[in-house]
């Protein structure tokens, strides 16, 4: 993949530290497409080990197909209303304090962790003014509907990321499930409480610009991290390919598709 230099270019060219707890050595630093240097925070500890171990899921979605792991949904859906005294977070104890709490909350409690998502969106969706409260129910009642609603798209997604197919996760890592939407003009929730506008997808993937399956897919074929079997990346350059054409724009598929090496990297 071609890197750019211009500011407002797809593919534009980024720094990147193999240490983060290093500073920007030439020994520590390697180019890659501002599009995959991510927001880390606490959530993912090493991006290059994340895009690693993405494309490597990837790959098995592939070689393997998509499969529901029931035993997985069983584990997940046991904490759907579970309390966190449940989990072993009780907030009390000898040393315990409310900033450990709230850490502990954050980390394990999914019904503590995806209210905090819906009253984020919310609030940030009301702040573009793109988003009102509905009049026909209180402010509580349409965040446990939208909780509710959401449980039922996890579940119909089989807690799978809608870009990779990639197993999501409750715990804070990049395989965290995150809100996506499809368009970003869009409120995340309509004011009947439904995510016609969301998908789900993993915490690496929530990126600006907005990641497709078509762009996912191109970076794997060009990746270095990890070898790509030759009858993969024929199946992904033909669903790129598909996805593209969806998308209506020739001229773009035609430029991707024509950097595509189907032998190897090039």
């Amino acid at each position: 993949m071609i890197l750019r230099l211009e500011a407002s270019s797809e593919n534009r060219a980024s720094i990147h530290r193999y240490n983060n707890s290093e500073d920007h050595y030439p020994f520590n630093v390697f180019l890659e497409t501002l599009e995959i240097n991510v927001q880390q925070n606490d959530a993912i500890e090493c991006l290059f080990t994340a895009w690693r171990d993405l494309y490597e899921r990837l790959i098995n979605c592939f070689i393997e197909g998509p499969k529901t792991d029931f035993s997985y949904m069983r584990v997940v859906r046991n904490h759907y209303h579970i309390s966190p005294k449940a989990l072993g977070i009780t907030g009390s104890g000898r040393g315990y304090n409310k900033a450990q709490y709230t850490r502990e909350l954050s980390q394990w409690h999914l019904p503590s962790i995806l209210a905090g998502m819906i009253h984020d969106h919310i609030n940030r969706d009301i702040k573009r003014g793109i988003f009102e409260y509905p009049t026909t129910m209180t402010k509580k009642q349409f965040h446990k509907l939208v909780y509710e609603k959401s449980l039922l798209l996890l579940d119909s997604q089989k807690w799978r990321c809608s870009y990779t197919d990639v197993l999501m996760t409750i715990e804070k890592s990049w395989t965290r499930f995150s809100f996506e939407r499809i368009d970003n003009d869009l409120p995340h929730f309509t004011q009947a409480g439904d995510l016609t506008n969301i998908v789900f997808i993993c915490r690496l993937l929530n990126g600006n610009p907005q990641f497709s399956r078509a762009k996912i897919l191109t970076y794997l074929l060009h990746q270095p991290m990890v070898q790509v079997p030759f009858n993969v990346r024929q199946q992904a350059r033909s669903e790129i390919d598909q996805l593209l054409r969806k998308e209506g724009d020739e001229e773009k598929r035609l430029k991707v598709l024509g950097q595509i090496n189907l032998i190897g990297r090039f």
